[in-house]
């Protein structure tokens, strides 16, 4: 949904303010991730990757709310993934801004 909305955004003329570089870090997160399940150490990098995106579409000024809050929920997707790989027995249910806090 946030690749497709973006892209209706950017052919209707209203480039996703900054929009594609925290798309191009939740990608670096995701191929971390995949890394990570034959790599666990790497779950942190992917768990970080995934909050830089979150920090940045936070701080990104003119994006729409709609972007920053697709930007977030897959971000905590990617940090509570990245968490269940790292070690299963010490994921606790947090809440989104705890989890996105950095």
């Amino acid at each position: 949904m946030l690749a497709r909305d973006a892209a209706r955004l950017a052919r209707a003329g209203e480039p996703p303010a900054g929009v594609p570089g925290a798309i191009r870090l939740l990608e670096g997160a995701v191929w971390e991730l995949a890394a990570s399940y034959d790599d666990p150490p790497r779950a942190e990098l992917a768990r970080r990757g995934a909050l830089a995106a979150a920090a940045r579409a936070e701080n990104l000024e003119g994006a729409r709310p709609e972007l920053v809050g697709q930007v977030r929920s897959t971000a905590v997707d990617l940090v509570r993934a990245a968490e269940l790989v790292a070690g299963p027995d010490e994921t606790v249910e947090r809440p989104t801004e705890e989890l996105l806090a950095i």
